[in-house]
């Protein structure tokens, strides 16, 4: 319990509103003189030209059927069937993907992929960069601090990828993807209310400005609460994308965003209400800023250039009881105060010879300054200092090709060498086939992959458990599998194998009380869905996923993670202007732990949430959900309930031309 005889104060840290100029200045300052420059250039002759999206996990452009990676893809349709209250439940029915909230709604959310830590997968907001290696979870990105309504689109590429986007890249990659600009002008308000104070509402104006100019803007904000758990967060944001077809060669894309988070929970491995202590909770306060420019110029002939420049300030202000315990284990009161800047720019040359072949080759590179400003506070007079101030820098050097063989066999390989400050070269490497099998739409994809990532600034600078002489961790990973798409009979079957190996990883010893690299984990596993129409008005799906956990070292459990995850749903259209949908999902056991309790395992659970949607014109559409509907009691983190029974409705409003 926090002392009450000192008072905690937080030493001010310049904010990302106060360190980087405001969207207004950074973004529509220039976008006004680009529409004073060229609102009367014979340049606009043409509409503006949109670039097709480029999947998750690869530099080339794939249709997605085609794609050589595994690759999950949770869109605009999904978000509408589903209406996920918040942006982790949109992961929960994907093979593959497990979701763990430490401490209810506002509570820190990982996102774990085929088994792997959720610090092995590197996440993206439009293509940014967005993990934090400042934070205690080695650079795992805290997805309770994006707001669900700033997304259009998830796109989560499963397996080591490392050969195409360098460190982080071990066990996969996301990227959270908002709307682009189009050629049409609307306006869309959005709002949803709900029972514990729960609201959420967004606006958002598509203008073609001019036939060479398109800008699309977007706010929102979200509260959600969850008093069983003493938990809330709150999310505001703003952004923009400008599409600029500058000339019948050249596009460019321009993003600006910013958002602040405030949340409010009990600390991680707190035990919360189990732990047998009164505990206060932990509020944590996040601002992040993002900038970047994209531009394309097509030679003549088969040449494209690409470059890219992006910068991501993420700031964080956590302010926490500690963990009580009854032996030495516990963590006193502290504060803490983080800052991380990211600069990213790359270019690469693409040669598209036909839809046959097609190869890339470019550079990139990464400059990063984190630092943090905190205290562990044992009592007034004793005061451990925690800060650190670390720069990074690092290059990158990469090749992908693709090759088609007579519409039979398609071979992809990708090849990377990344150079660091104060590590060794990596070199990492890929190489994938997808075969056209006899039977129409049956294809059978197999893909091998390495990886690694760099200890994170924690890891390395924290004064008390650091290690500077921490080695990178590494790992490699194969999957085999089974596909039949058959979208116009309604139906497909995907049935896959995977294993992947981490090895070199970081753990804490408490004889020295520091973090060393000893920890070998091997994950295999199965992943299977399948979608099948019955009729026009029915369609259903199912999932399930089966993963066995072997620690080479066998010096920790693993945490946070099921051995199997399955679930169902039914997507039924009664009506051309009504839809039902129904999910279940089930969750197997699995181990957590608290520093008051130590392990335990929590009970295996069900849920099931309905949503219906009702589109009684072109321009209104009408929401009624229920969230898990049977009141079902579970846990995902040691004495933290998960959100009960809850009613949500929604609305949203289409002005267009």
């Amino acid at each position: 319990m926090m002392r009450k005889d000192y008072k905690m104060t937080i030493r001010h840290i310049p904010t990302a509103h106060e360190r980087i100029p405001s969207i207004a200045q950074a973004l529509f300052r220039p976008l006004l003189l680009l529409i004073l420059l060229f609102s009367h250039s014979s340049i606009f002759a043409t509409e503006v030209q949109l670039d097709e999206i480029v999947a998750t996990g690869t530099r080339l452009k794939y249709k997605q059927s085609l794609f050589p990676v595994n690759v999950a893809v949770f869109d605009e349709t999904d978000f509408e069937s589903n209406n996920p209250p918040v942006l982790s439940n949109a992961f929960e029915h994907i093979p593959g993907v497990d979701v763990s909230r430490s401490g209810g709604v506002g509570g820190v959310t990982s996102v774990f992929v085929r088994g792997g830590d959720p610090n092995f997968v590197v996440v993206f907001r439009d293509g940014v960069k967005a993990n934090d290696s400042t934070n205690n979870r080695g650079g795992g990105y805290d997805f309770s601090q994006a707001n669900i309504a700033d997304i259009d689109r998830i796109e989560i590429a499963k397996g080591a990828l490392s050969a195409v986007y360098g460190s982080d890249a071990l066990g996969g990659a996301i990227n959270l993807i908002s709307k682009s600009p189009t050629d049409s002008k609307f306006a869309l308000f959005a709002g949803e209310i709900g029972g514990r104070s729960y609201h959420r509402i967004s606006a958002s104006a598509n203008l073609p400005l001019t036939e060479k100019l398109a800008l699309i803007a977007n706010t929102s904000t979200l509260n959600d609460e969850q008093p069983t758990a003493r938990s809330s967060i709150r999310i505001d944001s703003i952004s923009s994308t400008l599409a600029v077809a500058a000339t019948p060669r050249l596009n460019l894309l321009f993003r600006a965003k910013k958002s602040r988070a405030e949340a409010q929970s009990f600390a991680e491995f707190s035990g919360g209400y189990q732990s047998g202590f009164d505990l206060d909770t932990e509020s944590r306060i996040g601002n992040e800023a993002i900038m970047s420019m994209d531009a394309e110029y097509a030679f003549h002939g088969k040449w494209i250039a690409k470059t890219s420049l992006n910068h991501m300030s993420n700031t964080a202000d956590i302010e926490s009881p500690g963990v009580e315990s009854t032996g030495p284990d516990g963590i006193p009161p502290n504060i803490t105060s983080t800052d991380l800047f990211r600069t990213r720019g790359s270019f690469l040359l693409a040669y598209e010879q036909s839809e046959n072949l097609n190869g890339t080759m470019g550079v990139d590179f990464e400059k990063e300054n984190g630092r943090t400003d905190g205290q562990l506070l044992f009592s007034p007079d004793s005061v451990v200092d925690l800060s650190f101030d670390i720069k990074r820098r690092s290059i990158g050097a990469f090749a992908e090709a693709r090759l088609q063989i007579n519409r039979i066999a398609m071979l992809s390989g990708s090849i990377r060498s990344d150079n660091y400050d104060y590590w060794p070269s990596v070199v990492t490497g890929r190489a994938g086939v997808l075969v056209r099998l006899g039977l129409d739409g049956l294809y059978f994809r197999a893909n091998h992959g390495s990886g690694h990532k760099l200890p994170s600034y924690y890891a390395v600078g924290n004064t008390i458990v650091g290690n500077p002489l921490l080695s990178p961790e590494k790992g490699r990973g194969y999957d085999f599998s089974l596909e039949f798409r058959a979208p116009d009979r309604g139906r497909s079957y995907f049935l896959g194998w995977f294993e992947s190996k981490y090895y070199n990883l970081i753990d804490f010893d408490p004889e020295i009380f520091k973090l060393v690299n000893r920890e070998i984990i091997i994950a295999r596993g199965l992943e299977f869905e399948v979608e099948q129409a019955i009729g026009k008005q029915i369609r259903l799906n199912a999932h399930a996923t089966s993963i066995d956990y072997r620690n080479e070292f066998g010096s920790a459990d693993l945490l946070s993670r099921p051995n199997w995850r399955a679930g169902a749903s039914v997507y039924w259209t009664p009506h051309e202007n009504l839809t039902v949908f129904i999910s279940n999902l089930f969750v197997g056991e699995k181990k957590d732990a608290s520093i008051p309790t130590g392990i335990i395992e929590l009970s295996s659970y069900s849920r099931m949430d309905i949503n219906l949607r009702w589109k009684p014109s072109a321009k209104h559409v009408v929401t009624v959900s229920l969230d898990n509907v049977f009141d079902n009691y579970y846990q995902q983190a040691v004495g933290i309930p998960s959100p009960a029974r809850r009613l949500r409705i929604g609305f949203e409003l289409l002005l267009s031309d």
